[in-house]
């Protein structure tokens, strides 16, 4: 989601993975995995391009609240 890009990546999660959240499409632009043994989270997009600086903080918030 570069300036002036003009499609962004999405993510197609194969399990144990599941979207977190998706695109204006419907598409996933991220994903989590948690076996038990590990966690995973991975965004489609850089996080520098993600909107507003509370936006950023709340996706943060919620990524660590996932890790626990």
């Amino acid at each position: 989601m570069y300036a002036g890009s003009q499609f962004s990546d999405e993510l197609t999660p194969v399990s144990p993975a599941t979207p977190a959240f998706t695109d204006d499409s419907a598409q996933p632009d991220g994903l989590t995995v948690d076996t038990g043994t590990y966690k995973v989270v991975v965004l489609a997009f850089p996080f520098e391009e993600y909107g507003t600086a509370a936006q950023k903080a709340d996706l943060v918030t919620r990524v660590l609240g996932f890790f626990g």
